[in-house]
């Protein structure tokens, strides 16, 4: 490891040192759910997953939308080959 990132690591763990005796570290989800004993945090990491795949199927639908429309210029740049190639 080169000299300057283990002077980067060395100063994140100090950074990261000095939020939990602030304690302005956020709390992390807990991987399984029945980790989870209190109903309001319970609802919280509901919302927040629920969110989060929202935001995940949005993306999906619109990398979707895109490769169909690159398939419908495709299919006119093909059309205006064809075209070229074959004069009336």
């Amino acid at each position: 490891m080169c000299p300057s990132a283990l002077s980067v690591r060395t100063a994140l763990a100090r950074f990261r040192q000095a939020q939990l005796e602030e304690g302005k570290v956020k709390e992390r989800r807990p991987f399984l759910a029945s980790e989870c004993s209190e109903l309001p945090k319970a609802e919280k990491w509901r919302r927040q997953i629920i969110s989060e795949i929202s935001k995940k199927v949005a993306q999906i639908q619109n990398v979707t939308q895109r490769q169909q429309h690159v398939g419908y210029l495709l299919k006119h740049g093909g059309h205006f080959e064809s075209s070229l190639n074959h004069p009336s």
